[in-house]
């Protein structure tokens, strides 16, 4: 018996320390990706792909040649995968996706369709989900991911970052892969996708922070509107006004501006900041006809004013709320007259709420959606409370 023991003994731990992963690989032969940018190539119709790694030997910010801590690596081929295996005849290790947080595709891969080239990152184990994914407006994609903002050493952890201050710019979305396939294969939404474009310096006081293009002229880093899909086709863009009445409609707004004309002087604004909103889709179903009521309330205050209104009238406000409702109205009322007549793709999710409230009905319906999708009738209802007028009471001269 004791024999017996000491051999299984000998067994386990030949098995614990000897074994190694069929796929392991040592750190000194991987390349680490921190983002990838996919364009199509017109003439040969195969995707280039542009992998962003990290080198290590670089890193130390201390460096007296001050060279760069990352490297763009380029190929081509009919699949990512094919073009990716051809990246080992211009880069000696393998790439590694797990730190990866952003993908880029340009205009002409997303018009074809999405899910063939994303197909890999939803099946690959080193793949995260929750990646960054955008769309290049105007420019190829391998040029938005080698932009250097001076403020990240590698430029794709920049861009990847974005998220950080979407809250303070409701003119743009950032979507992830998971969003994009979530979209993409629920039936009764369609996906929507933040885009990068690159345009040229306001003025020669930047000039240090931006990045020359082909042509030696500088430019700069713009991460506003949005790229509409029908299931995973590019269909069109939406601006930055369009993109925040998105972000109204979809109670996605967690700071925003919105002007409104003065009411002593119309060419003047006074600007009013939402600090919360609210929205929330209700469908009605008459037995032949669905229409859709999107409720939006915020809360907001008054951050400028321009004209001698004065804001401490509780009449004053009552207009002025009432002014911001119609202004946030409008907004979401052409974003919806966009998106059913000109690109007819679902972005609210309108047919997902429909499915939840009446789902037999749902049932007899969700095939056709796409084409009874711009025909539903929506009813926007905004409500807006102004709490806070600020320090200052009115502009008006005091009296002595």
């Amino acid at each position: 018996m004791k024999k017996l023991c000491a051999m299984l003994l000998c067994f386990s731990m030949m098995f614990l320390t000897g074994c190694a992963c069929w796929d392991e690989k040592e750190m000194n032969e991987i390349g680490i990706v921190t983002g990838i940018a996919i364009d199509k190539d017109a003439q040969t119709n195969h995707y280039q792909i542009t992998l962003q790694v990290i080198l290590p030997g670089n890193m130390q910010k201390n460096q007296e040649n001050n060279k760069k801590p990352y490297k763009d690596i380029s190929s081509e081929g009919d699949t990512f995968f094919s073009a990716q295996r051809k990246l080992s005849q211009k880069y000696e290790r393998s790439p590694f996706y797990s730190h990866n947080g952003l993908i880029i595709v340009d205009e002409a891969v997303a018009r074809e369709g999405m899910n063939n080239i994303l197909d890999f990152f939803t099946r690959d184990i080193e793949s995260r989900d929750n990646m960054l994914l955008a769309v290049a407006k105007d420019t190829k994609a391998r040029d938005v991911l080698d932009y250097d903002n001076k403020t990240e050493r590698i430029p794709s952890i920049a861009l990847s970052k974005f998220d950080n201050v979407s809250f303070r710019n409701p003119g743009s979305v950032y979507k992830t892969l998971l969003d994009f396939n979530q979209s993409c294969y629920a039936y009764g939404m369609d996906p929507l996708l933040g885009i990068f474009s690159l345009t040229p310096e306001m003025n020669s006081l930047q000039t240090q922070t931006g990045t020359q293009s082909a042509d030696g002229q500088q430019t700069d880093i713009n991460y506003a509107g949005s790229a509409v899909f029908a299931f995973d086709k590019f269909q069109g863009f939406l601006s930055e006004d369009e993109t925040t009445a998105y972000n109204f409609a979809a109670g996605k707004i967690k700071s925003a501006v919105v002007n409104v004309n003065g009411l002593q002087d119309q060419n003047s604004l006074i600007t009013t900041q939402v600090l919360c909103e609210h929205s929330h889709i209700e469908p009605h179903f008459n037995g032949s006809e669905i229409s859709f009521d999107i409720n939006i309330s915020d809360v907001s205050n008054i951050d400028e004013v321009h004209d001698d209104t004065d804001v401490t009238d509780i009449d004053v406000i009552a207009k002025l709320e009432e002014e911001h409702n119609e202004k946030v109205k409008a907004l979401v009322e052409e974003l919806l007259n966009k998106t059913q007549t000109e690109y007819k793709s679902d972005i609210l999710g309108l047919g997902q709420s429909f499915y939840k409230k009446y789902p037999r009905q749902w049932e007899k319906i969700k095939n056709n959606w796409p084409e009874i999708y711009p025909t539903v009738r929506c009813n926007v209802i905004v409500k807006s409370t102004l709490v806070r007028t600020g320090m200052t009471n009115n502009k008006n001269k005091a009296e002595y």
